[in-house]
């Protein structure tokens, strides 16, 4: 099966998303790649409400079209994190962030040493296995859109479940809260999640603050 997972690393912008598209629909990979074309629209200086929500109505709209016109069963679906940032006072990082799905936003602060999940999972108990209940795709709920702020000297990780449903917190924050390194950071989450065998994709995006 192919990597249905897709990232976005635009530090110009200030702009950064992890996207899981749904394997048990049809055509995940489109849905997540979608996603990622429409954040990656985005060109303002300042993040904006408006503009972000109108990334996700693009998305949608996107992902729709393709559906039709390649006369899929189903609507692609995709889950996804995404942060719009620009650097605030006093060392912060100030912005957007929009979830959809079991995607996870995590904060690493290397000053505290703490580790925080600042998403909450769209996801029911169904049976004995989780069903996520919001995606983009079929434009049944919108994300999830709040403000975020980043202090200095953190990294905000924006993992897909492939990394979740094998690694507790409390794991990652063993390898995360002194591996000051993103690219080191990055690296050793993958590498976590591969020894314990999880066979999803996964992906992991990591954005770090300064020192102030």
């Amino acid at each position: 099966m192919p990597n249905e997972d897709a990232i976005l690393v635009d530090e110009v912008h200030g702009v950064f998303a992890a996207v899981d598209g749904v394997s048990s629909k049809p055509r995940g990979d489109i849905a997540a790649k979608i996603v990622v074309d429409a954040l990656a629209a985005i060109t303002a200086a300042e993040p904006d409400r408006r503009r972000f929500e109108q990334a996700f109505v693009d998305a949608e709209d996107a992902i729709e079209k393709f559906r039709y016109e390649e006369s899929l069963p189903a609507f692609p679906k995709a889950c996804m994190t995404a942060v719009w940032l620009r650097e605030g006072t006093g060392g912060n990082h100030i912005g957007l962030i929009g979830h959809a799905g079991d995607t996870s936003a995590l904060l690493v602060n290397h000053t505290a040493g703490t580790i925080a999940q600042l998403t909450t999972p769209h996801v029911v108990l169904h049976g004995r296995h989780n069903a996520v209940t919001r995606y983009v795709g079929g434009k049944k709920s919108p994300p999830d859109i709040s403000s975020i702020v980043v202090p200095p000297n953190c990294t905000l990780l924006l993992v897909t479940d492939g990394v979740t449903k094998k690694l507790s917190l409390r794991e990652i924050a063993t390898r995360t809260i002194h591996t000051l390194s993103p690219q080191e950071l990055t690296t050793a989450i993958i590498r976590m999640a591969q020894i314990a065998k999880e066979a999803d994709d996964i992906s992991v995006v990591a954005v770090r603050t300064l020192r102030f």
